[in-house]
C-alpha cells in the first residue's frame, strides 16, 4: 500500500448455520432429517438465530409445528415484525391441495416485502413439507420437484438462505431421491453433501 493511500478492508460474507454446517446468502438447502424432535430442534434453531441477527424470517410448516415455535420464541425478546409463518392451509386452496406455484408465489411475496419495502439485507425461510405426505403419488412428487425449483429461483433473486425439509420417516420410495435431484446441497446426518446428480439447470 502506498504511503497515505487508504484501503478498506472487504467485509466478510454473512454466513448462517444449519444443523452445525455454514451456509451462504443464496443457498437453497435440502435437509433430510428423522423425527418430530429433530425437525423441531433444526427449525427452531435456524429461525431463533435468524433473529438474534435481526433477519427477517419466513417458516412454513404443521399447524402444531408452527404453534411449538412461536411458543418458544414469544418467551425471547424479538422485533415481531421480524418472523412471518404459514401454515399449510395458509399457502393452499380450500381443498387443501398442494399447489407449488401458490406456496412459491407467497414466498416471492415475503421475500419482495422483506427487501423491497422493509429495506432488510439478509434473509431465512425454512420450509417443512411434511404436511404433503399423505398425498404420496406421481403428481404429488412433480409438484414437489416444482415447488424447489421454485425455491432454488427465489434463493437466487436476493441474498436470502432457504432450507426444505423433509422427513425420512414419512418420505420413501420415489420421494426422496426426486427430492435430491432438486438441490444442489443436502444436509443429512450433520453433514452438507455437495450434489453431484443434481438437475442440471440448478448448477
Amino acid at each position: 500500500m502506498r504511503a497515505g493511500v487508504m484501503t478498506e478492508s472487504p467485509q466478510p460474507e454473512h454466513r448462517a448455520t444449519f444443523g452445525g454446517q455454514a451456509l451462504l446468502p443464496h443457498d437453497h438447502l435440502c435437509a433430510l432429517y428423522r423425527g418430530v424432535s429433530e425437525r423441531y430442534r433444526l427449525m427452531l434453531d435456524f429461525i431463533s438465530a435468524g433473529l438474534d441477527e435481526s433477519e427477517q424470517c419466513l417458516c412454513i410448516g404443521s399447524g402444531r409445528d408452527i404453534s411449538q415455535l412461536t411458543s418458544v420464541l414469544s418467551r425471547h425478546q424479538f422485533d415481531g415484525a421480524l418472523l412471518q409463518v404459514v401454515e399449510p392451509e395458509d399457502a393452499c386452496p380450500p381443498n387443501g391441495a398442494f399447489e407449488p406455484e401458490t406456496v412459491t408465489d407467497a414466498m416471492h411475496r415475503w421475500s419482495a416485502t422483506a427487501f423491497d419495502e422493509n429495506g432488510c439485507d439478509s434473509a431465512r425461510a425454512i420450509a417443512d413439507m411434511t404436511w404433503t405426505a399423505p398425498d404420496a403419488s406421481t403428481t404429488l412428487i412433480d409438484g414437489l420437484a416444482r415447488f424447489e425449483l421454485g425455491v432454488t429461483e427465489l434463493a437466487r433473486r436476493r441474498p436470502q438462505i432457504c432450507v426444505s425439509m423433509y422427513d425420512l420417516n414419512t418420505f420413501g420410495g420415489a420421494m426422496v431421491p426426486a427430492m435430491v435431484t432438486s438441490h444442489v446441497k443436502v444436509w443429512i446426518c450433520g453433514a452438507i453433501v455437495e450434489n453431484p446428480y443434481a438437475t442440471p439447470m440448478l448448477a
